[in-house]
């Protein structure tokens, strides 16, 4: 089901930098989300096989060991579930954000120096899950 003003919106964080996973599980969980990691693409993909319906936001480093973001982006997408997309990356030029938005990312966004930064991506995040409970409304009116 998609996200439709849940509570506790549920994200999934997938970045194999601890220090930047950590940071964006302690805002996001201060912000009253419900949060996930995987630390590769791999893990990412793991988690989507069996818990894709559980999952309204998917935040994606697109410079991941093994799989990539852009990869997961594409796992996700090719999924009929709804779920809303914030691809990011340290070190990637803007065309790979841009590669991003076109493979389905809602938001592509570089991960800011300052890690109090991240408190900037709550409403971010918050207008892709609402982006997001509309997509599902029109998809459930269509289905």
């Amino acid at each position: 089901m998609p996200y439709a003003g849940r509570v506790n919106p549920r994200v999934l964080i997938v970045d194999d930098d601890p220090t930047f996973r950590e940071a964006l599980v302690r805002v996001l969980s201060e912000a009253g989300f419900t949060v996930r990691v995987a630390a590769d693409g791999q893990e990412a993909l793991k988690i989507l096989d069996y818990a894709h319906d559980s999952i309204d936001v998917a935040i994606i480093d697109l410079n991941l060991p093994a799989i990539s973001g852009f990869e997961v982006i594409g796992a996700i997408t090719r999924r009929e579930t709804v779920m809303g997309i914030m691809a990011t990356t340290a070190i990637y030029k803007q065309t790979f954000l841009d590669v991003a938005q076109y493979l389905g990312a809602h938001i592509a966004i570089r991960k800011p120096q300052d890690l109090e930064e991240l408190k900037t991506w709550v409403p971010a995040i918050r207008s892709i899950l609402k982006a997001e409970g509309e997509m599902g409304m029109a998809h459930g009116a269509l289905s």
